[in-house]
């Protein structure tokens, strides 16, 4: 089942572990356009499954959903994924008993375009970093988990995250709370990890503002250490998420808690509504240039956006500028990747244009 709740801002946490920070970090993710998937042997046969099941997983990563696999745009491409390889080839270290590991890499521009025309949205490059905290209770109590004590957890949502082009930021548990942990009810715990503070009616969301961090909390629970229970929330923007989930492990329910994770984060970053119009034409004015440097500084930003397909100068005003710009979904769908830096904050009422922040 999963439940809405309306919060105010929120901050940023991840695997493991507890912290708090201002404002999100947006990563980079790299390598969207790959994967790695065991296969059984060597044959042409498993090698062509293969390459079909890593084209699914950089689906997955590109759109933030799951649910691709199965729309029309996801299996038409998945029909031909062949066509798509630019590099494939086995790791080292496998063997026939073990299987092995194929590693596949596919050409960027077509794919991507192939998804866009077919009228998928993309997820971009950049990503806000995610902080959770994983509470496990079994016959010994409930605690935080460390990561020397539970390796398999640890490398279950490190590698789910992954492969979702998900970035995680590590933090650190807070001493009041991880001494406390004991005595929330169960229905408590994720409110007193995450929050659950519900902003007064009719507030309005500030679009421009800058994201603050996601931050997801797990609570997995046992009573024979057969079968696992989870309970998560994730808050994204102001609003969180609840779900529960169920395994035969551990790491099974994580993985999958990260899965449901990295849905609520694609749905939200990848938001059809903002980011699924055509190309269009806007204009971006940029106060507080003052250098060469600054100037640099703006243009690389710009021109570093997933959404924008074109950047030009119009004018110069003293120390402002004003940039030409096409971009798919237009000035909506670069206001919110705007949202992702700290390096241009918004004018206040004055749509469309921002101030250079000092470094």
């Amino acid at each position: 089942m999963i439940r809405a709740h309306h919060l105010p801002g929120l901050l940023l946490w991840l695997l493991l572990g507890l912290a708090l920070l201002p404002a999100a970090r947006a990563a980079s993710v790299s390598n969207l356009y790959g994967a790695v998937v065991p296969v059984a042997d060597r044959s042409q046969a498993e090698t062509d499954r293969g390459v079909t099941q890593a084209l699914g997983v950089v689906l997955v990563k590109l759109t933030g959903k799951r649910a691709i696999l199965t729309e029309p745009a996801g299996r038409q491409l998945l029909g031909r994924a062949g066509s798509f390889v630019t590099v494939v080839g086995h790791e080292a270290g496998g063997t026939e008993a073990g299987g092995y590991r194929l590693r596949v890499d596919f050409d960027a521009r077509a794919v991507a375009g192939a998804l866009r025309e077919r009228g998928a949205v993309l997820w971009g490059a950049q990503r806000p970093q995610t902080y959770a905290w994983v509470v496990v209770e079994d016959a010994d109590g409930r605690r935080f988990v460390p990561e020397a004590t539970y390796p398999e957890l640890r490398d279950a949502v490190n590698d789910q995250a992954a492969a979702r082009g998900v970035p995680l930021a590590r933090g650190s548990v807070d001493g009041g709370l991880a001494a406390s942990l004991s005595t929330f009810p169960p229905a408590e715990l994720l409110t007193a990890i995450v929050g659950d503070t519900t902003p007064p009616p009719d507030t309005p969301t500030p679009v421009a503002a800058p994201v603050q961090p996601p931050r997801l909390a797990g609570h997995l629970t046992t009573t024979d250490g057969l079968a696992w229970r989870g309970s998560w929330r994730i808050v994204i923007d102001g609003v969180a998420t609840d779900w529960e989930n169920s395994g035969d492990s551990a790491a099974a329910v994580a993985a999958a808690g990260v899965d449901q994770a990295a849905d609520a984060l694609g749905r939200h970053f990848a938001n059809p509504a903002v980011f699924g119009g055509g190309v269009a034409g806007l204009e971006l004015a940029v106060q507080g240039i003052a250098s060469a440097n600054d100037y640099g500084r703006v243009f690389s930003l710009l021109r570093g956006l997933d959404t924008v397909t074109a950047l030009a100068v119009k004018r110069v005003s003293g120390s402002e500028v004003l940039f030409q710009l096409s971009a798919r979904g237009g000035l909506p769908a670069v206001a919110q990747s705007l949202r992702l830096t700290t390096v241009l904050v918004p004018v206040a009422e004055r749509p469309g244009a921002y101030t250079l922040a000092a470094r």
